[in-house]
């Protein structure tokens, strides 16, 4: 626990350990107006609700037990202990300086408002720590605060153990409204016998909340999540993460957040926690995703557990919402119905953007990516590569069952997929005016039942299969089909199968029996029907052109590189209408593929000594560049030398000159003084 509390980060910075905040002296405590507290006497004492101008500073760290426990077997009553409209909340401004409060004790299990603070009203509390707090009540019960209105709370952290008998339980707040909390951590023990049970946060109203933590044990009935239970009314959750073990005994549970709701938002937010619900609307990082609300920019690393509908890596149940730009790593198991990598049950909802490298183990309705996409619901540009089991029917690759003119637009999946019946390598049902579109499946597909498909298990009820591809390998013992399982009707338009598939398989398992069938087909699908034809590829004469291209001055090898171009299939024919003739086929192949292999080393050998030859060619003429700049830099100082010496003679002898020119005359000069 000390090396978890010292060490860990979030956001680059330090969530509970020895990162201390930058504290003022006394001295500029007292000028900025706060009332300095060193004793739990005295800050029982200067904490006063009512009062706007109450401003109260830490300069020690505080034990609640030196003020002694009363007849209820609690040593601290709750400062503004009423709701937000009373002049008895807490309306001043309290900073903990970095400072420990520890020991909290409260219990009061048919009590309201619970904290170290019951209400705030406009206040501002920050950098507060709480060890140990031990806290009972009966609803708005937080470590810090019980009910924050107009509130900013930063830099606060909470441990300890806090029981609300009713709803709306937080570690350290339990509900927020018009407020903001930011940089805050949970370590605490959370428990509520009903709803809004958040491992920080009980309810977050019309508020914030960024770079928060929660490493909470988190246990409650209807939404419960491991930062927040219940994020409403136009509310955001920014930035933060969660690693909490969450226990839901009933609808929306979460390993952030158990329900958001009516336009809010989870962002920028990560998961890891272990998450479980008895009932139904179970996720990673949001259970219940609902009425213009958002998920986006989130990733999960959780283990998921539900044993009801509606499960998911990421959320359990979106609706009339969004998820997007988001990941799922999550391990899940859904007992029930609607279960999925990133989302259980997308309904009137889109996702977009997002990735799903899940386990999913589901009962019926469980895909990679989705269980259901549902009612006009569309998922686009998604990708899953997951371990998908559907222990029933319906279970696909990237989506459990597609319905009710629902879309999938431009996805693909690579999934180890297992199912019964209806299991499909992309998805398993495609039913009721839905379309599926330049999607791909390269998954490896395995059914006990009938209707198993590469790419879809049934399509049916006027749904589309447009401009989509297989490469999966489909087996199973019931019906099969490599690129549909069982066509029942719709339309199948530019679609291709190019994978290999069980032998004896065509790409559609059923549903082409009559002739009339083969209409939906235009001539760009590429399906092959119960009627499988011989394949004869003539022989090739393997004639080859050899060029020999010259790279070095001397005729040797080192010089020279040869090309050959040549390669010899020899006849390729095969018939693979029957078992033998098709494993004859597949080693035929291997043998060519061999060739094809060999011939792309011995080109790629000479690719590479073509490179060298080049880059040897540029390092020869940088050289010779090089040399011929030197030597005209040689020449040029050589003739320099010559000329200045040249001009260094040519002005001595003309000085020598003008000096003997001038003797004669001086001596004259001389000669005419001395007459004188």
């Amino acid at each position: 626990l000390y090396r978890i509390k010292n060490t860990t980060e979030f956001n680059g910075k330090q969530i509970f350990g020895t990162e201390e905040v930058t504290r003022v002296t006394e001295a500029e405590a007292v000028e900025q107006g706060y009332t300095v507290v060193k004793t739990a006497q005295e800050l029982k004492a200067a904490l006063q609700p009512g009062d706007a101008s109450c401003k109260v500073m830490l300069f020690a760290d505080i034990n609640l037990d030196d003020l002694g426990v009363d007849e209820t077997g609690s040593n601290w009553t709750a400062v503004g202990t009423t709701s937000s409209d009373s002049s008895d909340s807490f309306k001043g401004t309290f900073d903990g300086n970095g400072f420990t409060i520890s020991n909290l004790k409260i219990n009061k299990p048919e009590s309201d408002y619970q904290g170290l603070f019951g209400c705030t009203n406009g206040a501002e509390i920050k950098n507060v720590n709480l060890d140990n707090v031990d806290i009972i009540g009966k609803t708005r019960i937080g470590g810090l605060v019980g009910y924050t209105y107009n509130t900013n709370v930063s830099d606060c952290k909470v441990s300890g153990i806090i029981n609300g008998g009713e709803s709306r339980i937080g570690g350290l707040i339990g509900v927020t409204e018009k407020s903001s909390i930011e940089n805050c951590c949970s370590f605490a023990n959370v428990t509520g016998e009903e709803f809004y049970i958040g491992g920080l946060v009980g309810r977050n109203n019309k508020s914030s909340i960024t770079n928060s933590d929660s490493k909470a044990n988190v246990t409650g009935k209807n939404s419960t999540g491991g930062l927040v239970g219940y994020n409403d009314a136009s509310s955001t959750v920014e930035q933060c993460s969660s690693s909490a073990n969450v226990i839901g005994s009933g609808i929306y549970i979460g390993g952030l957040v158990g329900y958001n709701y009516s336009n809010s938002t989870v962002k920028n937010s990560t998961t890891t926690a272990v998450v479980y619900g008895e009932s139904s609307h179970v996720g990673g990082l949001v259970g219940y995703n609902y009425s213009n609300s958002k998920v986006e920019y989130c990733s999960s690393f959780a283990t998921v557990t539900g044993d009801g509908d509606f499960v998911g890596g990421l959320v359990g149940r979106s609706e009339s919402s969004s998820v997007s730009y988001s990941e799922s790593a999550a391990m899940v198991t859904g007992n029930a119905r609607w279960n999925g990598g990133l989302v259980g049950y997308n309904y009137k909802s889109t996702i977009n953007n997002c990735v799903s490298t899940s386990t999913v183990k589901g009962y019926s309705r469980t895909g990679g990516l989705v269980g259901i996409n549902y009612y006009n619901s569309t998922i686009t540009d998604c990708y899953s590569s997951s371990v998908v089991t559907g222990t029933d029917l319906y279970t696909g690759g990237l989506v459990g069952r597609n319905s009710t003119s629902a879309k999938i637009i431009n996805c693909e999946s690579n999934d180890i997929v297992i199912g019964t019946g209806y299991t499909g390598g992309l998805v398993g049902y495609n039913h009721s005016s839905c379309i599926i579109e330049n999607c791909s499946a390269h998954s490896t597909v395995t059914g006990t039942d009938d209707f198993i498909g590469g790419l879809v298990g049934v399509n049916e009820s006027s749904s589309q299969v447009i401009k989509s591809s297989s490469t999966s390998n489909v087996s199973g013992t019931g019906v099969k089909g490599a690129f549909i399982g069982k066509y029942a009707s719709g339309t199948l338009n530019e679609n291709k199968y190019n994978g290999q598939n069980t032998v004896g398989l065509s790409a559609v398992g059923t549903g082409l029996d009559n002739p009339s069938d083969s209409q939906i087909y235009n001539d760009e699908n590429l399906v092959i029907n119960k009627n499988i034809p011989q394949i004869v590829i003539p022989e090739t004469d393997g004639k080859s052109v050899t060029f020999n291209l010259q790279v070095g001055i001397k005729d040797d090898d080192h010089s020279t590189i040869s090309v050959d171009t040549g390669l010899n299939f020899g006849l390729f024919n095969v018939n693979i209408s029957t078992e033998y003739g098709a494993r004859a086929a597949i080693d035929k192949i291997d043998k060519l593929i061999s060739k094809i292999y060999t011939k792309q080393t011995e080109l790629g050998a000479v690719s590479n000594r073509l490179s060298s030859a080049i880059e040897f060619q540029n390092t020869q003429i940088k050289s010779t560049s090089a040399a011929m700049s030197l030597i005209q830099d040689a020449d040029m100082a050589e003739e320099s030398s010559k000329y200045i010496k040249s001009k260094i003679l040519q002005d001595t002898t003309s000085s020598l000159l003008s000096t003997a020119n001038q003797s004669p005359e001086i001596a004259l000069r001389l000669l005419n003084v001395k007459k004188q």
